[in-house]
């Protein structure tokens, strides 16, 4: 099986590279793998050189011809031919799909630059563009790993991204337009950004186009035009760019018009519903916080703020769709919106979503409501046990399970500490509802209850004690 990749050197040519580690015969030892320069198969991995006289022991000759005939690698519980790689589509194909996770091993990302970085250096621009990107979202490479003879990264993000942009690659255009703007990797360039951006918008970029909406916004590179800031942020719109079609529904629902409201719908749903990779590509979001446009080449940042956007989409659709404005009045569907904003990670649309349920303006079924319950469960929101004791108890999803009520209950109790789950649980077990009747623990969840103000547990309290006294 594969182990990752791992640094050999060649006993004839003293070449030190990067390979896969494939390990033999379920051993520590590692498969000998061709080496880049000379193609000889006497390699051997670097921690064992000091074995070295005991490796040269071994039948390597025999060794290395089986494996050369058979080229086996394993993925799995069963082995796969592997062919060999040669041509730069071949192996730019085989890095997406490791970087893609369709090919998944230990080491995955390592393997996903391997192939990658040489299909780059035989000038394929999207493998150009991959390992740019990659050198810029990784982690730090070691400085011994930069250096002759090991040369397992050769140049940086900057100097890969201007390759690929060079062979006209409308994604490296943009991505160096983002670079020049933010002066993060580079020294900041405001007309080398507008440039790039122009470039990549004449070879079809949509992200590039709302670039361009955002520097004729601020007057950056560019004498500052808002007419034309939204006239480019209309195209990239139109281009299917969500950054683009969020800022647009912003644009026209903020006149105010009635006749504006619908078009904001338009652009709001047409963001939401874009595919994550979508919001991912073009390295642009809106952002409120302090700068009015925002541009990110951290990639965690930016997958975070993207997220954001998107939600913030579903979000103001479902309040157009809650309050009627260039949509028909319908609180399922805002109820719905808030719950995909919510699984984007907008906890506030949570809130919205509940509210609309305890409200009683929305009605989903009891299938769908039943697993949103469960995901609020597994996210941490472990209050929701209650609500979902409640379906149980109400017999909305069947017969009634007071048992299965009374568990769900007793874990919001616990957990969670919420008042109507715990009032919930004296009256079961003062009443022998899916449990043993039992008066002091009764009284026991009544008290807990009535210190967090819940006035018929209080009530409940003084009615127990007065029973008590009576007996």
């Amino acid at each position: 099986m594969i182990r990752g990749t791992i640094l050999f050197i060649c006993t004839q040519c003293k070449k030190v590279f990067l390979a896969l580690d494939i390990e033999y015969n379920a051993t520590s030892l590692s498969v000998s793998m061709p080496c880049e320069r000379c193609g000889s198969t006497r390699t051997m991995p670097l921690q064992q050189v000091e074995m070295e006289m005991w490796v040269e022991e071994m039948d390597r000759e025999s060794l290395e011809d089986r494996l050369m005939k058979k080229q086996l690698i394993y993925k799995g519980p069963g082995a796969v031919h592997i062919e060999q790689k040669n041509t730069p589509d071949e192996q730019y194909h085989t890095g997406m799909m490791y970087l893609n996770g369709t090919l998944r091993i230990c080491g995955t990302d390592d393997v996903a630059f391997y192939w990658l970085m040489k299909a780059a250096k035989q000038g394929h621009a999207q493998a150009q563009y991959q390992v740019g990107k990659m050198l810029c979202h990784r982690s730090c490479i070691d400085e011994y790993l930069q250096n002759p003879p090991f040369c397992y990264t050769e140049g940086t993000t900057f100097q890969w991204m201007s390759k690929a942009a060079e062979q006209g690659l409308p994604e490296a255009m943009c991505y160096l337009g983002n670079m020049y703007h933010i002066g993060k990797l580079i020294e900041k360039n405001l007309d080398k950004a507008f440039a790039w951006h122009l470039k990549a918008s004449m070879a079809g970029c949509a992200a590039s186009e709302y670039a361009i909406a955002c520097l004729y916004k601020q007057g950056e590179g560019v004498e500052r035009n808002t007419f034309r800031a939204l006239r480019w942020c209309r195209k990239a719109a139109l281009h299917e760019c969500p950054e683009a079609q969020l800022r647009l529904g912003i644009i026209y629902e903020s006149t105010g018009k009635e006749r504006h409201f619908l078009t904001a719908s338009t652009f709001y749903r047409q963001a939401a519903q874009q595919k994550p990779e979508a919001w991912l590509w073009s390295g642009i979001v809106y952002d409120n916080s302090g700068k009015e446009w925002a541009f990110y080449t951290d990639f965690s940042s930016y997958q975070w703020s993207a997220q954001q956007k998107q939600a913030e989409a579903w979000q103001r659709l479902a309040l157009l769709y809650e309050i009627g404005k260039g949509v028909e009045q319908d609180f399922q569907k805002a109820w719905e919106c808030y719950l995909n904003a919510w699984k984007v990670g907008n906890e506030k649309a949570y809130l919205e979503a509940k509210r609309l349920l305890g409200e009683g303006l929305a009605n989903p079924e009891i299938s769908t409501l039943k697993e949103w319950y469960r995901d609020c469960i597994t996210q941490g929101h472990k209050e929701m046990w209650y609500d979902l004791g409640k379906i149980y108890y109400d017999g909305k999803v069947g017969e009634r399970n007071l048992k299965e009520a009374f568990q769900c209950y007793l874990i919001a109790a616990r957990t969670a500490h919420v008042v109507e789950a715990q009032y919930a649980l004296g009256c079961m077990y003062e009443q022998g509802k899916g449990v043993q009747p039992d008066l002091q623990k009764a009284v026991r969840w009544y008290k807990e209850a009535a210190k967090q103000g819940h006035v018929e547990a209080q009530a409940a309290c003084g009615r127990l004690k007065e029973h008590e006294e009576q007996l």
